[in-house]
């Protein structure tokens, strides 16, 4: 993958969710992503169905970022721009619903027009892209992950994974994220990815618990490399 630095993109702020945090990981409560940050996560195992035929990987990047970065797979990470959200809208509520069964309503309605009108405007996000298709989304609030939802056709592929090394890299630092105990799935991922458990608590607006995952910097690795 190639990461091309091209300064801020369209539709990114400082932190996202107005204030909020980012349980919505799953992409996305009080102002956190809709469907829960990586409750949606929607990142499946290796050979997951529906696989998407990858292109070339450029990622447009913020900040000090290096003009170019060599990365192990295809995918193309760049800053989502407002011409994305018709694709990014349907790629989260088909990866919330996967991930989030247990919540009503999750992918649809209120949760869909506060991703809409809050969770793109004001979280830095970008998106994954292979072979020209907008395949995932990262809504980042400062060093926490306020949202990760891939395209269920493209889980199982490394995207979800490119995406926590690329927060992790635009940081430098120690990572945070909430994800629903009932999301094993997204758990497991997290565990992978170096994330570990540090509390728990309820989330209010659905009544199920949140583990909030920390995942530490890696020491010795300059921010791209990590």
């Amino acid at each position: 993958m190639t990461v091309a630095g091209a300064g801020a993109g369209a539709g990114a702020g400082g932190g996202a969710g107005a204030g909020g945090r980012s349980a919505a990981h799953a992409v996305d409560p009080s102002t956190r992503w809709p469907g829960n940050p990586s409750a949606a996560h929607a990142v499946g195992p290796p050979g997951a169905a529906g696989a998407i035929p990858r292109g070339q990987n450029h990622l447009s990047g913020a900040g000090s970022l290096p003009s170019v970065h060599e990365v192990e797979t295809n995918t193309c990470i760049r800053r989502y721009q407002p011409s994305d959200e018709t694709a990014v809208v349907d790629l989260w509520s088909r990866a919330a619903k996967l991930a989030h069964p247990f919540i009503e309503g999750e992918g649809e309605g209120e949760r869909a027009r506060k991703l809409r009108e809050v969770y793109l405007r004001v979280a830095e996000n970008w998106v994954a892209e292979v072979d020209g298709h907008v395949v995932a989304l990262l809504g980042l609030l400062e060093n926490e992950i306020g949202g990760l939802f891939v395209d269920p056709r493209a889980q199982g592929r490394g995207v979800g994974r490119e995406l926590v090394q690329h927060a992790a890299a635009l940081r430098g630092a120690e990572l945070r994220l909430e994800v629903f105990e009932a999301n094993a799935r997204a758990r497991g991922f997290y565990e992978r990815m170096g994330f570990t458990e540090r509390e728990r608590r309820l989330d209010e607006e659905s009544g199920h618990q949140l583990i909030v995952m920390v995942r530490p910097p890696r020491p010795g690795l300059s921010p791209a490399a990590r």
